[in-house]
Order: structure tokens, then sequence, then C-alpha cells
């Protein structure tokens, strides 16, 4: 039987065109399953928050090749690219891992346009398998509210990834190096022992299991029920997220390694519209809309996809994936360090508050957080251990959290830009870029030069110091 769990749901509909027997809808602002559901199961792993649990499935066995111990050095929640980096770097020094994943599948479904930058790659994955690449990226394309294109060329910019394969690539890679790997595995709560966090509990192969650990990594994603569970002001409003639709089609024109970025509050309110080409006649194509704009309410983020791939593409192509839900844009978490408990990827925000790109963070702060785990094990008491561990917040600041907190700021202008200013921003765009190859783009700098030409400093000194009024 399937059971749904509409406080986990946000109602982004990816599981009703996968239904083979039309039983799900949304009727009256939730789902609704009609008597012809047959449990079959397949809606179960495309939900990306958890909603729908396959009751069935708690009563099948599957060989249990490794013994589960009583006891990790390090336990990590979630086994995205965060938290599947966090647990290879810290079991290859040698370290006892726990990985816990609580799909089924690892890598399905993604919500990710699946772009990174070579950089953001590299720095912690130098050795790049074929198998992760679906394109290069050679540039890019922005096209203005009146459908003005700019074309800039930066050759090796980076990639377009097939996501479940690089996503289960990690989380192999994370098993290779010595981790216990757990699949279908939900993590249900925290336990506490004298005022100390010392395990966690997690329902796996049909019962209630406990693991204790001297360190936590949280990468249990933008819903992270473990910030929820530690910090009462965790509600992400409106603002903090983006929330996104997005399809894989094929049969579309494309031009391979240069994506499309459609910008424009009849697009995509707040936000942006992509199309990632994977191929020849294939793309990733999506949008994210910051839903608390007054135009983000007239119509979902699907039906304004809908109407951007008809007015691109023309009634070319046919879809053959499909994903939705939120991103998040917010800024970082205010503890991403919490006694011997870190937060990573979207667990933590930590990601591009412009873009919503979390690749690159997460593999990023993954690293950070898993090194950093397994040197502060030499610590033996608890209160050394969160000692040792609260540098995570200012190394991560170091490596990008500062840059990351002036752009989003720069969200937050932007957010309110009408067409006409994002227009200017984009002939700006034109005359700096258009015209030649560049091996490498300054953003922070070209933000910053956007804000002086166009006098939008004194909206981003507003957006620092809220409250601010005119005559200062």
């Amino acid at each position: 039987m399937i059971r749904f769990l509409a406080e986990r749901c946000n109602l982004c509909g990816g599981c009703i065109p996968i239904c083979p027997v039309d039983a799900i809808s949304l009727r009256n602002g939730r789902l609704d399953f009609s008597e012809n559901c047959t449990d079959c199961g397949l809606c179960v792993p495309i939900c990306p928050h958890g909603a729908l649990l396959d009751e069935n499935e708690t009563s099948r066995e599957w060989p249990e090749i490794r013994p589960l111990h009583d006891f990790y050095d390090i336990v990590v929640i979630g086994g995205g690219p965060a938290g599947s980096t966090a647990a290879r770097k810290a079991s290859e020094t040698g370290a006892s891992v726990l990985l816990i994943e609580k799909k089924r599948v690892v890598g399905i479904p993604q919500l990710c346009g699946e772009g990174i930058s070579r950089s953001g790659l590299t720095r912690v994955l130098p050795d790049i398998r074929e198998n992760w690449v679906a394109a290069p990226i050679e540039g890019a394309i922005l096209v203005s509210p009146r459908g003005n294109r700019t074309t800039v060329k930066h050759p090796n910019a980076g990639y377009v990834l097939e996501r479940r394969v690089f996503d289960r690539d990690l989380f192999g890679m994370a098993a290779d190096s010595g981790a216990r790997t757990l699949i279908n595995a939900e993590t249900t709560g925290l336990i506490w022992e004298d005022d100390h966090i010392v395990g966690v509990e997690f329902d796996y192969r049909a019962r209630r299991r406990q693991v204790f650990g001297r360190i936590l990594i949280a990468a249990d994603g933008i819903e992270s029920a473990v910030a929820r569970w530690l910090f009462h002001d965790n509600r992400l409003t409106e603002s903090d997220i983006h929330t996104a639709a997005q399809v894989v089609m094929s049969g579309v024109e494309v031009e391979v390694g240069f994506p499309e970025f459609h910008i424009g509050r009849k697009i995509a309110p707040g936000g942006y519209a992509w199309i990632f080409p994977k191929g020849t006649r294939r793309a990733n194509v999506g949008l994210g809309i910051n839903p608390s704009l007054p135009e983000a309410r007239k119509a979902t983020a699907w039906q304004m996809l809908s109407n951007f791939i008809e007015k691109r593409f023309g009634g070319e192509g046919e879809i053959i994936e499909i994903a939705g839900g939120n991103v998040p844009t917010a800024r970082r978490l205010p503890r991403i360090a919490y006694r011997n408990i870190m937060f990573v990827g979207d667990a933590g925000r930590l990601t591009d508050p412009v873009s919503g790109g979390g690749i690159a963070t997460a593999l990023l702060s993954g690293a950070i957080a898993g090194s950093l785990a397994a040197e502060s094990l030499k610590w033996k008491t608890p209160e050394q251990l969160e000692s040792a561990l609260g540098a995570y917040s200012n190394i991560w600041d170091k490596a990008r959290g500062k840059q990351l907190a002036f752009y989003s700021r720069a969200k937050e202008v932007y957010s309110r830009l009408p067409d006409p200013e994002l227009e200017s921003i984009c002939r700006f765009i034109d005359e700096r870029f258009g015209h030649g190859s560049y091996d490498g783009i300054d953003i922070p700098g070209t933000l910053k030069a956007i804000l002086r030409r166009r006098g939008l400093l004194w909206q981003l000194f507003k957006a620092l110091f809220p409250g601010t009024g005119r005559s200062i």
C-alpha cells in the first residue's frame, strides 16, 4: 500500500505523470489517490521529499552483505554529492564511517540543471570520469526579457553532468573507500545522552535501528530533518526558496556546449529559465521562480515552464523525464557546526543564491566536513570535539561562504528588478562579454560593475541594511 505524508509534500506534481494507471491527481490543494492505484510503487522514488512511502517495501527482505555495527566514528545522513563526498574523505583516513541514504535508488529523482564549472568539479574530484559528463560547457547564451541573445564564449568552462550516474558513482566511491553504506534507510531521530548527541535512530529492513557515533554529518537536503530537530527557527520562508520545474527533452534543437539562460519577470519571476544541452537534440530544460513575488502567484512553475517550452521550441520535441521541487536560495544556516554535528550541501543551505546551483558547493562542503571530522577524532571529550568542529564555519566562510553571502544580497536586488532594468543589464553584459572569448570571468567583479553602472548600489545597500531610509 502507498502511504501519502501530506506534511512532506510541496505539490510539485512530479509523481502524477509517472503513474501508469492515472491514479494520482491534484485536487483542492492536495494529492488525491483513486481506487485505480495498483500499489506498483513507481511513484515512491520519484518524490524528492519522501512524501510517498511503499508500506509493502518494509516486508521485503534483501541480502545483508556486511554486518551493521553498533558504533561508528562518523555517521553521515544523506547520500547525495555532499554526504557521499564527506563519507569518502573521512573513510580514506581510516575512520569508521556509516553513510545512511533514505532512497532506494541513489541519484533518482534529480531536481538540477546538472551544470557545474570545471573548477567547481576538479577542486574536489580532479580525476573526471567520462561517464559523468553528458556534454561540455564552452560558454553560455543569455536571453533578455525582449528576446535579445548574447553569446559568451568561455572554452573549457565546465560540464553538463549525468547526475544519476554521477551521484551513484560518488556513493560507490564512498563504499570503495571503506564506508558502510545503507540505502532505503530513513533517519527518524537523534539519540541524546546526558545532553550530548550520541547517535541516530533509523528505519531499516523493516525495523527501527539505533547506531552510535562520535560525529554526525547532516547531508539530508533542503528538507533536513536534522536541522528541524535541532533548530526551532529553521523554517524557510517563500523568499528563501525558488520553486522549480524541470524536464529532460529529446528531439529539440540546441547548441551543444552553450547552455541558455532566459530572464524576465514574465518568463521566470525572480529567477530564470534554463536549457542545458546534454548532447545532440537532448536537453535539461527548466525554470525556477521566487514564489513570494506577485507574478509568481498568477501561475505555477509548471505552467510557466509549459509556456516557456512552447515559446522556445514551438511544439518540437518530447519530454522523457520530469522533476519538480524547491531549491534553497537563502543564506546559510546560522550554525552549520552545532555540538558534534556539521551541516553540508543543501542541508546547510550552502547553495549559490543567484543561480540556485548546489553541486559544487555540496562537493566542497562535504570534502571540508569529512576531512575535518576525521582530523577531529583525536579529541577525547565532547567539549574538545565541539571546539574542533567549530572551525568548520570559518573554513567554509574563507572557502566560499563570504562570496555566497554577497551573492545572497545580489539575489535580493535581482528579485526586485523590473524587466527594463533586466534588459539594461543584458545590454551591459553584451557590451562587456559578447564580442570575444574568455578564459575566466570574474563574477563578483561583474556583479559589482553592474551595480555601479546601473545605479543599483543603493538597492544593494538597502538589502544589506534593511530599514534604511533615504534620509541617510
